[in-house]
């Protein structure tokens, strides 16, 4: 027996994408003269570029189904997950170039790279908003970078000020560590239990002991709003690029699918040209309809 899955599997072993793996693993064989010419004359091509260019790349990609999907259904995408899109749609399209210019004398490869669309616009465009980290950049938008710079601002005005307050003479016992907290979205400081009148304000939380209190000092209460105002302001204003890259994913969703599905089929001939190449395997001769030698095996080795 050949043992068609362990075959299979010894393929999707060489395929570099994750769409052309999933590719081999359901393949049937072909059983019509023309569709086995066909094939054969795919990965004689392949083996071809691969023995005196090189490989067209592919491998590394992260799969970015489920994002577009996401996207597609109306949901939203965060930075890292845009840059990871962005990324796979733009190494899709160097590998269809990479093909076509490895392969100018070999058609059948040059045609199946053509069938993947042009989607590095999309890459570009996120890649204006959002850095390699996938965070948003201050120039996304005219205003996020003025609004950031308020929220830093707000944020040193309001840490100054319980700073102060913690090394006041009078406040100074009172504390019981000179740091400042955080409780909720709200800055608090560390105050003794039994000094809670030293320090004027509202209580957040109280240590499993019991000896600490984390209060927020009323005359820190406006700064702390300030703070927390300008927060979520910026926040609005990047859920507005978000929202807006992740519409255009959406828009696009049927060309990215489109691109992975080619790209898919492309890597796949490239794995049957790797996986030959490694077998040191020979390309076999189809008979002509109506030739009466069914199958003439000569030194044939079961792969």
């Amino acid at each position: 027996m050949i043992e068609w899955p362990k075959l299979l599997d010894m393929l999707a072993g060489r395929a570099q994408m994750f769409r052309a793996r999933e590719l081999a693993i359901a393949l049937e064989p072909a059983s019509t003269e023309r569709d086995i010419e066909r094939l054969q004359e795919e990965t004689a091509q392949a083996r071809r570029i691969l023995d005196e260019a090189g490989d067209i790349g592919l491998g590394g990609l992260i799969d970015p189904r489920f994002y577009i999907e996401r996207a597609e259904l109306g949901g939203g995408l965060d930075g890292e997950e845009l840059r990871r899109v962005g990324q796979v749609m733009r190494s899709l399209w160097e590998a269809r170039e990479a093909a076509q210019v490895l392969g100018r004398q070999t058609p059948l490869i040059g045609t199946l790279a053509a069938l993947i669309p042009d989607l590095r616009w999309l890459d570009e465009r996120i890649g204006e908003a959002i850095d390699e980290r996938g965070r948003i950049r201050d120039s996304a938008t005219p205003n996020l970078g003025r609004l950031r710079s308020g929220v830093g601002e707000t944020y040193r005005k309001l840490t100054t000020h319980l700073e102060r307050l913690i090394a006041r003479p009078k406040i100074r016992g009172a504390i019981q560590a000179p740091i400042i907290a955080t409780r909720g979205d709200r800055l608090v400081v560390e105050v003794r239990s039994d000094q809670r009148s030293a320090v004027p304000g509202i209580v957040h939380d109280v240590s499993n002991t019991g000896q600490t209190l984390f209060v927020e000092p009323f005359d820190a209460v406006e700064l702390c709003n300030g703070w927390r105002e300008a927060s979520a302001e910026v926040i609005r204003e990047e859920e507005k690029v978000l929202r807006r890259l992740s519409g255009l994913v959406s828009d696009r969703a049927g060309d990215s699918m489109l691109a992975i599905e080619a790209a898919g089929r492309l890597d796949l001939v490239f794995a049957r040209a790797r996986l030959a190449h490694i077998m040191r395997a020979a390309r076999a001769k189809t008979l002509p309809e109506g030739n009466n030698t069914a199958l003439n095996l000569v030194d044939v080795r079961h792969p």
